[in-house]
């Protein structure tokens, strides 16, 4: 039993090294959004100037259901400011909103009307307000950004992208065959994992105990004098063997099953992450990029 605590206690080790290491659906969705934002100032698609001054972006909120997500807030929070260095626009501190927020008595959702959100801005000292709103979709985060003009309170910008969780096939198929459910945890399946490990933990228990059994028969076997005690004792321990044997078998299955779950898992969540952004601006209209490799415009 000792030995079978040690191999889950490293197992767990291993599934919150590979979970931590792992870039979440969150993160990915909003790197895409990031790379399209950066790619559209380079382009000078999309304008952050006002007039011949840097332009002041504060981020007010990224909602999540009827709250924020600090969590994206804090995520787009340190992209704006790598942004901001390569494009020359000042990111405005967003230590005050909170009070700013609560003295003009602005909802969420008045976050997401230009015309409303303008207050906001120009008490910030902000030219442009970037909102967002992002929301589980199966096992996608659905993200959708937008900034906006305080002064003409237009949308200069809007980009929607869907997030995957990152995964790497070979990785999690080694994971699954080492420790059956790991992979499934690196694949964000905890439910999947979970199953995968508790039938493993409990095939290799039955292939201890049987072990422990097959031992103590084989011992008495060896001991024994007369032909019926051998042939009692060959009896006795040809059980706890077969038992000992076929879980080994079913072991060895478990474990490519839980391989091949793990690595056509991260193969197909792979496809999805480069699946489809939308984005649109002003002067561009609407773009759409399948997989990040055909780009559809109107």
């Amino acid at each position: 039993m000792k030995r079978i605590g040690f191999l889950l206690g490293i197992g767990m080790l291993l599934m919150v090294t590979g979970v931590c290491g792992a870039e979440s659906a969150l993160e990915n969705a909003v790197g895409k959004a990031v790379s399209r934002l950066r790619m559209e100032l380079r382009e000078q698609k999309v304008a952050l100037k006002h007039g011949e001054e840097p332009a002041r972006v504060a981020l007010a909120t990224v909602r999540r259901g009827g709250g924020r997500d600090e969590r994206a807030e804090r995520l787009w929070s340190e992209q704006l400011w790598q942004i901001s260095t390569e494009f020359a626009f000042i990111v405005v501190d967003r230590r005050n909103f909170e009070a700013i927020f609560d003295e003009f008595d602005i909802t969420l959702s008045d976050l997401f009307d230009p015309k409303k959100s303008s207050r906001i801005g120009k008490a910030l000292g902000a030219t442009h307000l970037l909102v967002g709103d992002v929301q589980a979709s199966g096992k996608a985060e659905d993200l959708q950004m937008k900034l906006i003009d305080i002064e003409t309170t237009g949308i200069v910008w809007a980009c929607r992208t869907l997030g995957y969780r990152s995964a790497s096939p070979r990785k999690a198929g080694m994971a699954s065959l080492v420790i059956p459910g790991l992979g499934q945890f690196m694949n964000g399946r905890p439910g999947k994992g979970t199953l995968f490990l508790v039938g493993a933990a409990g095939l290799v228990t039955t292939i201890f105990v049987a072990h422990e059994r097959y031992t103590k028969s084989h011992d008495k076997y060896l001991a024994a004098r007369t032909v019926d005690e051998i042939e009692h004792y060959a009896d006795e321990y040809r059980s706890p063997l077969r038992l000992r044997n076929g879980a080994t078998i079913a072991t060895i299955a478990w474990a490519l099953g839980s391989a091949l779950d793990a690595y056509l898992e991260a193969r197909s969540t792979n496809k999805r992450r480069r699946q489809w952004n939308i984005s649109s601006s002003p002067s561009e209209g609407i773009l759409i990029s399948w997989r990040g490799m055909v780009d559809l415009r109107w």
